[in-house]
C-alpha cells in the first residue's frame, strides 16, 4: 500500500524545492518588515499629531504592541 509522503510513510524532501520556498518566505517577511516601517511613519504622523482622544490613544497603544513586536520578534 503506498502512503503520502514517501515509501511506507517516510517524508521525502526535494532541497531545491525547500530552498525556494525559503527564500520565498524569507523575501516576504522583509517585505512586510519594509512595509511596516513605511506605514509606522504614516501612524505616528496621524496618532501622534491631529488625531486626539481616547481612541487614538488605544490605537497608537495597539500600533506600537504590532510594530514593536513585528514578525514574532521585537525590533
Amino acid at each position: 500500500m503506498s502512503t503520502p509522503g514517501g515509501e511506507n510513510g517516510a517524508m521525502s524532501v526535494v532541497p531545491a524545492s525547500v530552498r525556494d520556498v525559503g527564500n520565498y518566505v524569507y523575501d516576504l517577511a522583509d517585505t512586510l518588515g519594509q512595509v511596516l516601517d513605511v506605514a509606522s511613519g504614516e501612524v505616528e504622523s496621524c496618532a501622534g499629531g491631529s488625531w486626539a482622544g481616547a481612541a487614538a490613544s488605544a490605537f497608537a497603544t495597539g500600533w506600537s504592541e504590532t510594530y514593536t513586536h513585528r514578525l514574532g520578534s521585537p525590533v
